[in-house]
């Protein structure tokens, strides 16, 4: 008798939420949303750099069983099954 392993394709859509907080300085005379706009135009690169706010970095992590009849690429309904985990640094 021989002992054969069965195996199957399990199709799965991973997705994360990102977080983390910078601190950026701004002039003082502008209200919030000139602060913003400024802080945008000067300071992107430190504001998107996750690298950088590691210590403020927070994820979501979920996984999810995508029936095999949908098309990859299109935004299926997901099942029930599903796993998330969360990391903070």
């Amino acid at each position: 008798m021989t002992n054969k392993t069965y195996r199957r394709m399990l199709h799965l859509r991973v997705s994360r939420t990102e977080s983390w907080y910078p601190i950026v300085d701004v002039p003082a005379h502008l209200d919030d949303e000139q602060a913003l706009e400024w802080a945008m135009e000067h300071c992107s690169d430190e504001i998107y750099d996750e690298y950088l706010h590691k210590y403020t970095y927070d994820s979501d992590t979920m996984t999810q069983i995508v029936p095999q009849t949908e098309v990859v690429g299109s935004s299926p309904t997901m099942s029930t099954t599903s796993v998330t985990t969360r990391s903070q640094h």
